[in-house]
């Protein structure tokens, strides 16, 4: 039993007895626990103390300092003493295990005079392996003169020792976890004899490394690794004796080293499969089936050298193929497909992207075609087509851009047109009656370009070839932009030739133009045929 020494402050003193005395430390093969008694009081001849809690922490751990490395089992509960404490244990922290005393009386205070006693029992203590002495961490929120505040209580040391330490012993060797995950870590643990001895722990191939204590922590493990532990003493004539245990760690998912792995049904990994060449050495692989995406990183090649058959499609960033690539079902590249001027893209048809017909598909550079070329839809040209000297554009039909019949088709050279032209377009008849009956007249070509159409008839045959009518004429006047354009005929013919004279003229109108027709009309009758002929189907004159 042991009491700590008067505060300098004359506030609560403890008296900590433990049992057994001292207690004695566990083996790997059997626990030892311990019971802890700790009675608070104040120390004599000094002024009562107000108390409201006492908290007591105990260090966890496989230090020599360290009570236990197991808290789970251990309990707290009052053991004597005045008035009714209430204890709670707090969850465990990394590297200690506490316990909160409050009285239950009114205001949770209460007074420590001369009488006054306070017991904690923590018992059920799984001891620690390592002998040593361990300090407690003990606080009281106390006052004298209302001046509260939580105050460290001097608690004696407790003593843990090893019941048998007079003779060399070596044993009991293990890892307090059997198996880590990858990368993880294990300690290590045994029973041996301090003085006189060393311990050299290896593992694989390295060489053996000096370790102190009774415990080591690992490395970060990623394979099962077997640990040797070598306890050397001397022997009488002065030399090594080599006393040998070990021990197993397994890693899950463990880094595999092997000269040579066989498996008998499959391997499965459920993240990357890695086959990684050294030294420039080949990986070789036979027939192969990938569940799973398979990865080629940047700088390095995929090589076949056979084909390659993907049934699901192919999506690649650059694809290079020295030999035919021929793809059962769509290629879809995200990137450009290149080929090579040596090489030809051979295909019976192109899609857009949306594989549908309204589709684009755009040909950023010149197309070269040895043969004909068929579009079965719309072909729409951004930039200029250009059809050279020795060839033809072969079309039914020209519109303008917008599709329309009111749409403009601008030719910019000269148009030499080896045959007929026929222009589609609804004629629209101005006129069609005796000149004597025309007044002059004023349209507007609103709708689009055309042509006006003149036809001047005489209806007059004489049979002498004096008359003075075979040498009068009709007129007729069309102008357009400015410009007069202009129509005459005699106003009589001679019988004897057969015939009755008669003019035409045509006029080509733009769209937005006036037209004017005025007539100069003789004293015989004559006949008048005035036409709008539309060019690609504008509208009729207004």
């Amino acid at each position: 039993m042991a009491t700590s020494p008067l505060a300098p402050d004359g506030r609560l003193q403890a008296e900590c007895v433990p049992s057994p005395n001292p207690l004695p430390v566990s083996t790997p093969s059997k626990t030892k626990n311990g019971v802890l008694r700790l009675t608070f009081s104040k120390p004599d001849g000094s002024p009562d103390v107000e108390c409201r809690s006492i908290t007591v922490s105990l260090p966890i751990g496989t230090a020599p300092t360290d009570l236990t490395d197991n808290p789970v089992p251990i309990d707290g509960n009052q053991d004597g003493g005045q008035g009714t404490w209430l204890i709670v244990q707090r969850p465990s922290k990394e590297n200690s295990l506490t316990f909160v005393c409050t009285p239950e009386a009114p205001g949770n205070q209460v007074t420590f005079d001369a009488g006054r006693r306070f017991t904690l029992k923590i018992s059920a203590i799984p001891v620690a392996r390592t002998p040593g002495d361990v300090r407690l961490t003990v606080t009281a929120h106390t006052a004298t003169d209302n001046d509260w505040e939580d105050r460290p209580v001097d608690t004696p040391e407790v003593g843990k020792h090893r019941e048998d330490a007079s003779a060399f012993f070596f044993r009991a060797f293990s890892s307090v976890q059997p198996r880590v995950a990858n990368k993880g870590r294990a300690t290590l643990r045994w029973e041996g004899s301090e003085a006189g001895t060393e311990y050299w722990l290896s593992w694989d191939e390295g060489a053996p490394v000096k370790v102190t204590g009774l415990s080591h922590q690992t490395h970060e493990l990623t394979d099962t690794t077997t640990f040797v532990l070598d306890a050397r003493t001397k022997g009488a004539d002065g030399q090594d004796v080599h006393h040998y245990l070990s021990t197993t760690v397994t890693v899950k998912d463990p880094d595999i080293v092997a000269r040579t792995v066989t498996a008998s049904d499959k391997v499965t990994v459920t993240e990357t499969f890695t086959a990684d060449n050294k030294a420039g050495k080949k990986t070789t692989i036979g027939a192969t089936t990938f569940d799973g995406n398979v990865t080629v990183t940047t700088g390095n090649t995929l090589t076949v050298a056979g084909q390659i058959n993907a049934n699901g499609g192919v999506n690649a960033t650059t694809l290079t193929t020295s030999g035919a690539l021929n793809a059962n079902g769509t290629v879809t590249a995200k990137a450009d497909v290149i080929v090579e001027s040596a090489y030809v893209l051979r295909t019976d048809h192109i899609w857009s992207s949306g594989r549908s017909t309204t589709g684009t598909v755009n040909l950023q550079s010149k197309v070269d075609f040895k043969q004909p070329v068929t579009a079965n839809n719309t072909v729409t040209a951004n930039r200029d087509v250009t059809i050279d000297s020795g060839y033809s554009l072969k079309a039914a039909k020209i519109y303008a851009t917008d599709g329309t019949t009111t749409g403009t088709v601008t030719v910019k050279s000269k148009l030499a047109v080896e045959q007929a032209v026929t222009a589609i377009g609804a004629a629209q008849t101005l006129f069609s009656d005796y000149l004597s009956g025309f007044a002059d007249r004023t349209y507007t070509a609103a709708g689009g370009d055309g042509f006006v159409h003149v036809r001047l008839q005489s209806l007059r045959a004489d049979t002498s070839s004096s008359a003075w009518q075979l040498h009068a004429h009709h007129r007729i006047t069309v102008n357009v932009g400015g410009v007069d354009y202009q129509s005459s005929t005699a106003q009589s013919g001679w019988k004897d030739n057969g015939t009755f004279p008669g003019d035409s003229v045509v006029v080509p109108v733009k769209k937005g133009q006036t037209i004017r027709v005025t007539a100069q009309k003789g004293s015989t009758g004559a006949w008048l045929a005035l036409t709008w002929t539309p060019l690609g189907g504008s509208d009729a004159l207004t």
